[in-house]
């Protein structure tokens, strides 16, 4: 089972429960998720379930479907997740109970990468002491407010997330000079950690340079020209 949050403007518009394998989004009144808005096609994508994930597919739509600000053809659906048709947001999530993944140790990530450009090193010890005993929290929210039309939210489930141009950061930073590892959030207890992993990252809380912060509801994080708000609803 899945749950679908529609928005438009910040606000939620509409809410849907659906235990089937395929799910229509569109301005057709047959549509699962009906938009009646001119720039939704008619029938514009859908929801597919395959051996156990969810597949967000566009249907050759005229405008499109956006995920973190990137247009898809197809994308494999995370157990929160968001995209967006037009003017509208769609909060996508999976209902299902499954066994949690495994965690991958953000100290291992950076050492097996040798990256030179941090402005300290982590050690293990550091990092479980970061994250604590308290992993499983109230989920936190990142959400991209800047530049406009690049806007996207993740749900910070997870116990760290790495801003940079490597593989596995969940905020990719492109760009010549762009650190591999410019930040990263970790989580202690119930909220969360952010520490500047770069000299070259220019990265700002509410507009002060950090070199490590816990943030707090409301804060606003800045990477260059990309700005993003940290959220505990």
């Amino acid at each position: 089972m899945i749950r679908l949050t529609l928005n438009f403007a910040g606000r939620s518009i509409g809410n849907f429960n659906f235990d089937q394998d395929v799910i229509s989004i569109g301005r057709e009144p047959a549509c699962d998720v009906q938009i009646d808005n001119i720039g939704v096609s008619r029938r514009h994508a859908t929801i597919e379930a395959e051996d156990g994930s969810y597949y967000l597919k566009d249907l050759q739509s005229h405008n499109g479907v956006f995920v973190k600000g990137q247009k898809v053809q197809t994308h494999r659906l995370g157990k929160v997740d968001e995209f967006f048709i037009g003017k509208y947001s769609i909060e996508f999530e999976s209902l299902t109970v499954t066994a949690p993944e495994p965690v991958p140790e953000v100290a291992d990530v950076l050492k097996k990468d040798g990256h030179q450009d941090m402005t300290f090193r982590l050690d293990k010890s550091e990092i479980d002491r970061l994250i604590g005993a308290s992993a499983v929290a109230s989920t936190p929210k990142l959400s991209q407010v800047a530049p406009e039309g690049e806007c996207w939210t993740v749900q910070l489930e997870g116990n760290y997330f790495l801003f940079g141009k490597h593989p596995r950061s969940t905020v990719k930073v492109e760009g010549l000079f762009a650190p591999m590892f410019g930040a990263v959030l970790i989580r202690s207890d119930k909220r969360f950690h952010l520490l500047n992993l770069s000299k070259r990252m220019g990265l700002k809380v509410n507009g002060e340079k950090i070199f490590e912060k816990q943030l707090e509801d409301g804060d606003v994080l800045e990477f260059g020209k990309r700005k993003f708000r940290y959220s505990l609803r």
